[in-house]
């Protein structure tokens, strides 16, 4: 039923808890979570400073998706850059 659960984050508290809820539909239906962040290039000028928040970015979703206990399925994660929305 639920084969594949996206979790967007921004690394709120309501992310966190999608992501928990997200997590115990995987596990009874034996889908795949996948995270994903999305780095807001409006902001941003030089590839480096997208490069950069790129990477940051990444250690924080590894950090986020840590959280919960994913032995008993599948996670998989990504960084994008755009506008979030």
């Amino acid at each position: 039923m639920f084969d594949t659960i996206l979790v967007p984050t921004d690394g709120s508290d309501q992310a966190e808890r999608a992501l928990e809820t997200a997590a115990e539909l995987a596990r009874r239906h034996d889908g795949t979570v996948h995270a994903l962040s999305v780095v807001d290039v409006r902001y941003l000028d030089k590839a480096t400073e997208i490069d950069d928040a790129e990477t940051d970015a990444s250690v924080d979703l590894a950090e986020f998706v840590d959280r919960v206990d994913t032995d008993d399925f599948s996670v998989t994660t990504a960084v994008r850059h755009g506008v979030p929305d």
